[in-house]
């Protein structure tokens, strides 16, 4: 009599990019966050803020996969870039700065593919935050 086939384990996260591919974004309290997810398994994830005569924005690229029931997200950052633009007193210059890291690192989202929908299509959930899909 053959031997039964051990069950195979479910891996804990799909293959890159797997069910999330595409630009999203919100707006909150003037800043503007955005993520590309690209079917290759890489993101970018920018926000831009400004306000009282100064602008910031940071960019975040690394890799990223989906968990197999797609209620996670794990993110692994590869290259982070800060810059700033500043008014200085009196407002006859502009003070602007810049600095990026490549280090890695990993943080895990808690992800739902059923987030707010727009005239572009349905958004998503990263961390209780929704996105709109972002259309141009």
């Amino acid at each position: 009599m053959p031997k039964p086939t051990p069950p195979t384990a479910v891996p804990a996260y799909a293959p890159a990019g797997a069910g999330l591919i595409g630009s999203y974004y919100c707006m909150q309290n003037g800043t503007e966050q955005t993520w590309y997810f690209l079917k290759d398994g890489t993101y970018l994830h920018r926000i831009i803020s400004a306000g009282g005569g100064a602008r910031a924005g940071v960019s975040e690229r690394g890799t990223f996969t989906l968990s197999a029931d797609k209620s996670h997200i794990e993110l692994r950052t590869t290259k982070t870039t800060v810059a700033y633009a500043a008014a200085t007193a009196g407002g006859h210059d502009t003070a602007l700065g810049s600095g990026t890291d490549a280090s890695s690192q990993v943080r895990v989202l808690s992800f739902n593919l059923n987030g707010p929908m727009n005239t572009h299509g349905t958004g998503i959930v990263l961390d209780g935050v929704p996105y709109l899909v972002r259309p141009w």
